[in-house]
């Protein structure tokens, strides 16, 4: 007998499989980062933290290609189980080159190259959030505060925030992106 190739577009059932109308489980998408090689992965529960979803995944890839493969591994995985949901399955980031969220409705991850791993530390930020409520958003939750002011005015908090820690001459945040 032969040797075939895998069929094309499909290598992700077998590394996830297709179970209809089920959610990624957490386990399965551990499992499917490690198999690709992701480097330390790292799973926050936000349960009673958030209600963006039931975990934040964080990873670090090795270069842009590697993140895209493993964010399009998920969002096919997804879109293969054939959910009827209205949400849309997508990978924000795509053709960044440092960072790209595969949102996968109750597990989001989030997949990064070293530096901007380090530089944002997101999982200091949601590890630490207690209650749904993080110092970002002061006396009230995450909800409470995107429906009071929206994303612009947390762009504002944390556009201010980079210049309190900017350079020398008091600009910028002293980060360079590359």
């Amino acid at each position: 007998m032969e040797w075939e190739a895998p069929e094309a577009g499909n290598r992700h059932a077998d590394i996830i499989p297709a179970i209809p109308q089920t959610y990624l489980t957490i386990d399965e998408v551990q499992q499917a980062l490690e198999r690709e090689k992701a480097i330390d992965v790292y799973t926050v529960d936000l349960a009673g933290k958030s209600s963006l979803a039931d975990f934040m995944v964080f990873a670090t890839g090795r270069s842009q290609a590697h993140m895209r493969r493993m964010a399009d591994l998920l969002i096919k995985s997804m879109k293969a189980r054939e959910l009827v949901d209205d949400f849309d399955y997508a990978v924000e980031g795509r053709d960044c080159d440092d960072w790209m969220i595969a949102d996968c409705n109750n597990i989001v991850v989030h997949l990064m190259r070293a530096d901007t791993r380090r530089i944002l530390n997101l999982e200091d930020h949601w590890e630490n959030m207690v209650d749904d409520k993080h110092s970002v958003y002061g006396d009230m939750s995450e909800d409470e505060y995107m429906d009071k002011f929206g994303t612009s005015e947390l762009m504002e908090y944390l556009e201010d925030e980079d210049h309190q820690h900017g350079d020398e001459d008091g600009e910028g945040s002293g980060i360079e992106w590359k």
